[in-house]
């Protein structure tokens, strides 16, 4: 029962090897919490002894192979997996063999959709599944036609062009913030060197030298932080993209993605999507 009255129900997951592992390795059961990477010591009662757990996550790890990153979690290298949603409801689509094998004698693989996958015939859900290598080429192959769609070209430049100008304006105001620093700064030098004028500099005291370098020291720095500035900007500007240099990207694409490994095409994959 919530504080609000409402009901909730708790639990209702399968009892998985996964989720064990979460538990036991959560570090919230010895008393401690973990924010932006970083742990802290809770103001909870921890429900187990720090040798306690140290030692349960020791076993966990003596029969746990580490995979290698591009492997966490898709054995199958699934090119789409984690990224594809049911178009109905909306849910995670995973890969699951439906008992069907292919010439070599590997399990056909299919992306379901995660409400069907887990409640079955009880899902509301009316989609089942969709065979993931067959719908994986379709992805590719229509990436690639994309370059011979002008309509399609021109939407990519126009929101490279809408990112180039986000980039751009802030390094706009932090060359004028800088250059209006320095120009402060140079008229602070000129008020002391008028004095060093009037004064003469046999009468100008120890504290007024060390406030001049001061402010040598911060005019040069000025200087090399608009300069940087400025360098980075005309980087950007320099991006020019045209629309013949998309369509030949696009038209590449097939070409290229072939001569990926699994973690690089998963990679760019990611970014496309």
């Amino acid at each position: 029962m919530r504080r609000n009255g409402k009901e909730q129900i708790i639990g209702g997951k399968r009892w998985i090897g996964d989720r064990v592992t979460k538990i036991v390795a959560n570090p919230i059961y010895r008393g401690a919490i973990v924010h932006q990477d970083q742990e802290f010591q809770g103001v909870h009662e921890a429900l187990v002894t720090e040798s306690l757990w140290t030692k349960a996550n020791k076993a966990l790890s003596s029969i746990n192979t580490p995979a290698p990153p591009h492997a966490k979690h898709n054995k199958h290298e699934l090119l789409l997996k984690g990224f594809l949603r049911c178009h109905q409801c909306g849910n995670l689509m995973t890969p699951k063999p439906l008992g069907k094998k292919d010439s070599d004698g590997n399990p056909c693989l299919y992306y379901c959709c995660g409400d069907v996958n887990r409640d079955g015939l009880a899902s509301s859900c009316g989609f089942s599944n969709i065979g993931s290598k067959p719908f994986e080429e379709f992805v590719i192959k229509v990436i690639g036609e994309m370059g011979r769609h002008p309509d399609v070209i021109k939407a990519t430049l126009a929101a490279s062009k809408i990112r180039g100008n986000k980039a751009i304006r802030p390094l706009q105001k932090k060359i004028a913030a800088a250059e209006k620093s320095k120009r402060s700064i140079c008229d602070q030098i000129q008020s002391y060197v008028e004095m060093v004028k009037k004064l003469g500099a046999d009468n100008v005291g120890d504290k007024f030298v060390v406030e001049m370098k001061a402010l040598g020291d911060q005019n040069q720095k000025a200087e090399v932080e608009i300069e940087t500035l400025k360098m980075d900007l005309q980087r950007l500007e320099k991006l020019v993209i045209t629309e013949a240099h998309v369509s030949d990207a696009l038209l590449q694409f097939k070409k290229v993605f072939d001569t990926l490994d699994f973690a690089e095409q998963r990679e760019l994959i990611e970014l496309l999507i």
